[in-house]
């Protein structure tokens, strides 16, 4: 193993020196873009040189980290590609010197896995396993574990307590975005939150709903009706016709910036990339319908600059590096925090030339500002957050 790991911040020496007080078990709660990877990765290193016949288990929540993961290993830790193995249903032993698996397939690990006890395991997103189900990918018995997210605890449930503490270990170490941003890892920020009208059917759907949420609550209704009418409203929203006409207007004043383009469905991405195109600006795009080959290659040319703007859904959301972003318009609201400081992180990266970051979120009512204004005050960076409206010929 020939490491070309960069030299470790501030920030990755102090939380290896407590991890290894921790018996090297626990997670960090690492920023977005902070090194979270980079650590993992010293982390065996280290371990590698006392532990000769360690192994490294990589849990992943999806494909497209499961790539990254296999690169990054191939080209940092200078492992050669014949030492990686990918885990499959067919075949998940964890034999290799490094190995690494999806979580969803990893759910089907034998949890008496041969020699686990020789172990790393490493669950990237680590809160993606805290329910009854995922917590099956977490190996028992290992070596060593460490879990990394930007976002460890999830809301509204006690899944981080409940099913990852009990295996992997606590929180030991946190790097927040204000510490990345002030120790100059994160590029800086800038919030700009724009309200969209509402057509007069839009608004009128949207009282009535509201309405009925609130009636459903007065009569302590089931908590699946309330789910379902929550949902119903926020896709009302989500959709609100002059989301997209807004998104080619502010794209149209922000020409040749590298923007990734977050909408909810894949109709309003494929819809957002036609107009777009048609203003002959260089789009393209990455969602789940599209090949797993064309993803890869749309990526690859966004981040080489063969087109400014990339439009994504949701498979963007979570662990995915894109520097090259310095804006991020997020035209469809999410009620999940998570979500949110996900999205905001794919462009809060730095790297050489890129002197700030923007993100711009487009919301259409008072329920989506309550939101926004409590992630302002959450965030606890000194930032400047701008709030605007606009409106459109009716």
């Amino acid at each position: 193993m020939k490491s070309q790991i960069p030299p470790l911040r501030k920030w990755q020496e102090e939380a290896l020196e407590i991890w290894q007080k921790k018996s090297h078990k626990g997670c960090i709660e690492v920023a977005t873009g902070g090194g979270k990877t980079t650590f993992a990765m010293a982390a065996f290193v280290q371990l590698s040189k006392t532990q000769k016949n360690l192994r490294l288990l990589v849990v992943v929540p999806t494909i497209a980290l499961q790539d990254q993961w296999f690169v990054t290993v191939e080209e940092d830790l200078g492992i050669h590609e014949k030492d990686i193995k990918i885990l499959t249903g067919k075949d998940l032993n964890p034999n290799a010197l490094v190995n690494i698996v999806v979580i969803n397939t990893a759910r089907k690990f034998n949890h008496e896995i041969n020699k686990s006890d020789q172990l790393f395991l490493v669950v990237d997103e680590c809160h993606r396993a805290g329910s009854a189900e995922n917590a099956q990918a977490l190996v028992k018995n290992t070596f060593a574990t460490l879990g990394l997210s930007a976002t460890p605890f999830r809301e509204f449930d006690d899944g981080f307590k409940t099913f990852i503490e009990p295996i992997m270990g606590g929180v030991f170490y946190s790097y927040t975005l204000k510490d990345a941003i002030s120790d100059g890892i994160l590029a800086d920020l800038e919030i700009t939150n724009i309200r969209v009208p509402l057509l007069p059917s839009e608004e009128s759907e949207y009282v009535q709903l509201t309405s009925s949420i609130g009636r459903a609550y007065a009569n302590e209704s089931e908590k699946g009706l309330v789910e379902a009418l929550l949902r119903k409203r926020a896709r009302l929203y989500n959709n609100a016709f002059y989301r997209i006409p807004t998104v080619v207007s502010i794209l149209e004043r922000q020409r040749k910036v590298r923007t990734i383009v977050f909408l909810e469905s894949i109709d309003s991405a494929n819809l957002a990339k036609e107009l777009l195109e048609e203003r002959n600006h260089l789009v393209t795009i990455y969602h789940s319908e599209i090949s797993e080959v064309i993803r890869r290659s749309n990526l690859r040319m966004f981040r080489r600059g063969l087109f400014d703007i990339l439009i994504a859904c949701r498979a963007l959301d979570e662990g995915f590096n894109v520097p090259e972003a310095s804006l991020a318009l997020i035209a469809a609201g999410t009620s999940s925090k998570r979500q949110r400081i996900q999205r905001m992180g794919r462009v809060l990266r730095s790297m050489a030339g890129k002197e700030k970051a923007q993100v711009v979120t487009l919301y259409a009512t008072d329920v989506e500002e309550v939101r926004l204004v409590q992630e302002a005050e959450m965030l606890g960076v000194d930032i400047h957050i701008a709030w605007q409206k606009v409106n459109h010929d009716r």
